[in-house]
């Protein structure tokens, strides 16, 4: 899909939660990402680099069913609510420290303002 000759697209991830041991999918839009290259057909570098076993700390907007999360990215400066919150998707460190969010991006806000 395309919306403004941008291409849409998301990478899909599973995490097993720390609270609970659940699993749950995690929807990340692609064009949020910091690296993403424009109508690209690859998933951005950063996103990609998710491997098994990566810890990841997430914010965003829960799956109605309960099974996953989205909005994990930006809001474009919109004040947050629940159906659209601030969100991140940020890889924390094997010391414990918690990158920046790699769903960060605004270049393409104006899709939907």
């Amino acid at each position: 899909m395309t919306i403004d000759g941008i291409r849409q697209s998301h990478t899909i991830i599973s995490m097993r939660a720390d609270q609970d041991g659940k699993s749950y999918q995690v929807a990340m839009d692609n064009v949020y990402a910091a690296d993403y290259v424009r109508n690209s057909t690859s998933i951005p570098a950063s996103l990609a680099a998710l491997k098994a076993g990566t810890k990841v700390e997430v914010c965003g907007e829960k799956y109605s069913d309960g099974t996953g999360i989205h909005w994990v990215h930006s809001n474009c400066g919109a004040t947050p609510t629940t159906t659209a919150p601030n969100g991140w998707v940020k890889q924390i460190a094997a010391s414990g420290t918690i990158g920046t969010n790699l769903e960060r991006s605004q270049a393409y806000c104006y899709l939907w303002n």
